[in-house]
C-alpha cells in the first residue's frame, strides 16, 4: 500500500450539506478512509489556528468547533470542491471585517498550497481554469476543435462577425464569476448561453461598454459531458436537441432530456487527458457538442462542475472513482504535490 493510502485522511472543502461531498464521503467511509468536510466560511468564526514554519518543517493545524482537528501534514489529499471563503465576525467597522477576511484568505491560500498531498485540484489551477479564453487556447493546443470565437468591445467588429456567420452566433460571459453578480431577481441561475437574434442587431452599439464574447453557433446533433477523474473518463450523451427540450442552446436549462453512457472516440479521449494535464487539473467537467458531421467541438471545462445528475441518470460510478482517487487508489494526472515540480505551478 502506498503512503497516501496509509495516511487515510481526506479533506473535502465544501459545505456540509453539499450532496457531492456527502456522496463521496460515504464511499470513503465504505473503504475505511477517514475524511472531513469543512467550509472556509467557518475559519474566522469557529476555528482555532496553529501554523508554524521553522528550519525543519512546517506545521499547520486547525481545531474546529466540533473538536476535530485538521493537520495539514497528515493529509492524504484535498478536494477543493467548492471551498467558499472566510467570513469575519462582526467588527466595529466594515473595513476591519474586510481586512480580517483578506488576511485569512492570504493565510489559507499559502497554507493549503503548502500541503504535500494530492490536490483535486490545486487552487491556483482552479483559478486559472476560470478563464474561458485560456481554456479555448489550451483546447486548441491539444488538437481539439473549438468554435470560431471573437471577444471585442467594438460594435462594428461584432457586427462583422455576426454577418460573417449569417447571424448564427451565440453570446456568453467571458468568465464564470460574472454570472454570480447577476441579480437573482432577474434570473436565478444567471445568464445562460444566448442565441443571437435578428432584433439584437439594433442593440450592438452596447458592445462598446465592455468586452463581449461571441461564438459561431454549432448545429448540434447532441452534446457530451465528460467527467474526468484523474486519468479515468466518464462520458455521457445528452439529447439536448430533443423536440421537447427547453435547452437546445444551453442544455443546462433542461435536465429532463434523455441521457446515456457515451463511447468517447479514442482520439478525443486522449485529447481530454492532454487538456487536463495542460490545465494542471485532476478533475474537470468537459463539455462538447457534436455536429451533423460527427465532429466533437469543445465548449468549456468546469474545474468544479456538478456530476450527480449524470451519475444518477446513467449509473456511471463517478463518485466512487473520485473517492478512489482521493484515497490514493486511482491514477491522478497531476501527482501528489510532494512529488510535483513546483516550478510548474
Amino acid at each position: 500500500m502506498n503512503k497516501i493510502q496509509n495516511a487515510a485522511k481526506v479533506l473535502i472543502l465544501s459545505a456540509p450539506t453539499d450532496l457531492h461531498a456527502i456522496t463521496v464521503g460515504e464511499h470513503l467511509t465504505s473503504m475505511g478512509i477517514s475524511y472531513k468536510i469543512w467550509r472556509l466560511e467557518d475559519f474566522l468564526k469557529r476555528c482555532t489556528l496553529r501554523f508554524s514554519l521553522d528550519d525543519r518543517s512546517g506545521c499547520a493545524a486547525v481545531t474546529l468547533d466540533d473538536g476535530d482537528s485538521i493537520v495539514l501534514n497528515e493529509l492524504a489529499s484535498i478536494w477543493f470542491r467548492r471551498p467558499g471563503a472566510p467570513r469575519s465576525m462582526a467588527m466595529p467597522e466594515p473595513w476591519i471585517e474586510r481586512m480580517m477576511e483578506q488576511e485569512a484568505n492570504s493565510l489559507l491560500g499559502g497554507m493549503l498550497r503548502s500541503a504535500h498531498c494530492l490536490m483535486v485540484n490545486h487552487p491556483g489551477k482552479d483559478t486559472e481554469c476560470l478563464h474561458k479564453i485560456w481554456q479555448l487556447e489550451a483546447a486548441k493546443r491539444v488538437g481539439l476543435l473549438i468554435p470560431d470565437t471573437i471577444v471585442t468591445n467594438d460594435p462594428a467588429t461584432a457586427g462583422d462577425f455576426v454577418a460573417q456567420h449569417n447571424g448564427k452566433v451565440i453570446y456568453k460571459f467571458i468568465g464564470e464569476n460574472a454570472n454570480r453578480l447577476f441579480p437573482q431577481s432577474e434570473m436565478a441561475i444567471g445568464i445562460p448561453t444566448v442565441q443571437f437574434r435578428e432584433k439584437d442587431n439594433q442593440h450592438l452599439d452596447q458592445v462598446k461598454y465592455g468586452p463581449h464574447l461571441f461564438q459561431r453557433s454549432i448545429e448540434k446533433r447532441f452534446e457530451v459531458r465528460v467527467t474526468a477523474i484523474g486519468q479515468k473518463l466518464f462520458a455521457g450523451r445528452i439529447e439536448s436537441q430533443a423536440i421537447s427540450s427547453a435547452g437546445k442552446t444551453d442544455w443546462r436549462l433542461d435536465y429532463s432530456v434523455p441521457m446515456e453512457v457515451y463511447k468517447l472516440p479514442d482520439e478525443i479521449a486522449g485529447q481530454c487527458l492532454k487538456l487536463l494535464e495542460l490545465l494542471g487539473l485532476n478533475y474537470g467537467a468537459i463539455d462538447f457538442c457534436v455536429d451533423d458531421e460527427g465532429n466533437h467541438v469543445f465548449l468549456e471545462c468546469n474545474c468544479a462542475g456538478q456530476y450527480l445528475w449524470l451519475e444518477r441518470k446513467t449509473d456511471m460510478p463517478i463518485s466512487a472513482e473520485l473517492a478512489r482517487l482521493l484515497a490514493g487508489q486511482g491514477e491522478p494526472i497531476i501527482p501528489p504535490f510532494s512529488t510535483y515540480d513546483r516550478a510548474a505551478l
